[in-house]
């Protein structure tokens, strides 16, 4: 019989309830990576793509993971943010780019 595993475990979201409990259990739960789309890198924007939700606290928690997953000695899991190109923030792309990958925020982007 062939033994069968599991070669990747990847989460996707808005980021909008990560905090330090979910934060910790994804890690310890052994997630490879983690997908948070915010298509945005301005509050202005954020707005105007994802009505109803908060993009400080989106920020603020990408921060966080990170900083736990440093914390705690973790490679993983990897942390993609994701952008979605539309006519509202097609514009911006640079300056998503900039703050997410020049600042070495996080360890991958998706567009």
């Amino acid at each position: 019989m062939q033994k069968k595993s599991i070669l990747d475990i990847y989460f996707s979201t808005n980021g909008m309830l990560l905090n330090k409990q979910r934060i910790k259990s994804l890690i310890e739960s052994g997630l490879d990576r983690i997908q948070i789309s915010l298509d945005a890198c301005s509050e202005e924007i954020y707005n105007k793509m994802r009505p109803g939700g908060n993009y400080q606290k989106v920020i603020n928690n990408i921060q966080e993971l990170i900083k736990i997953k440093k914390e705690t000695n973790n490679l993983t899991p990897l942390v993609r943010v994701n952008f979605v190109r539309t006519e509202i923030n097609e514009h911006k792309l640079e300056d998503f780019l900039a703050f997410f990958w020049g600042g070495g925020v996080v360890d991958m982007i998706g567009v």
